[in-house]
């Protein structure tokens, strides 16, 4: 006769504060990367910011207009970049956030 009992796994309590700082642990290693896309007159010395969008880990961009009509989402900075490609001025990716570790 065999043993069919199942063997109970037992997994690590973390205690609430461990479990909130590995919660912003991983939040912070997996948080998109923030930028403006802008437009560049350089015959007047002067930008302006015409969206902002957010560049996740797997290639995936948000973007918001500030300045141009666009809330959408794309498969990567240059597929958004079309959207501001339109006005016809320089464009200018400028990154808030660094690049993350690791």
């Amino acid at each position: 006769m065999q043993n069919t009992t199942a063997v109970p796994i037992l997994s690590p309590v973390l205690a609430p504060g461990a479990l909130r700082a590995e919660a912003e642990l991983k939040a912070a290693e997996a948080a998109p990367r923030r930028f403006a896309v802008c437009a560049m007159d350089y015959d007047e010395s002067d930008a302006v910011v015409l969206a902002w969008g957010q560049a996740f880990r797997n290639g995936r961009v948000t973007l918001v207009g500030d300045a141009v009509p666009v809330r959408d989402t794309f498969s990567a900075v240059r597929s958004a970049l079309r959207v501001c490609r339109a006005l016809g001025a320089p464009l200018h990716v400028a990154w808030v956030d660094p690049e993350p570790e690791g």
